[in-house]
């Protein structure tokens, strides 16, 4: 007989008694969590041309994020863009 079924009530009950209310992302208060810490704003996503000009900063640059985030935003392709950390 198997006493940790996954289908057993005790099972169950415990998963549920342990969920937390559903939160509403459309809400104003979906920018606090839970624990009241704030959440991140929403990520830029990158385009193809700031993903060729990360690679190409990465793989001439030692691996040091520093000088990395320098070459990348110093880049002649990505004038008129927002810069990165």
């Amino acid at each position: 007989m198997d006493h940790f079924s996954l289908n057993s009530p005790g099972f169950v009950n415990l998963l549920a008694s342990q969920s937390s209310p559903p939160i509403d992302v459309d809400s104003a208060e979906a920018a606090v969590n839970s624990l009241g810490l704030v959440k991140p704003a929403e990520r830029r996503k990158w385009s193809t041309k700031e993903d060729i000009v990360l690679i190409s900063a990465w793989l001439n640059t030692s691996k040091d994020p520093i000088r990395i985030e320098e070459y990348f935003n110093s880049s002649p392709q990505l004038i008129g863009s927002l810069p990165r950390e």
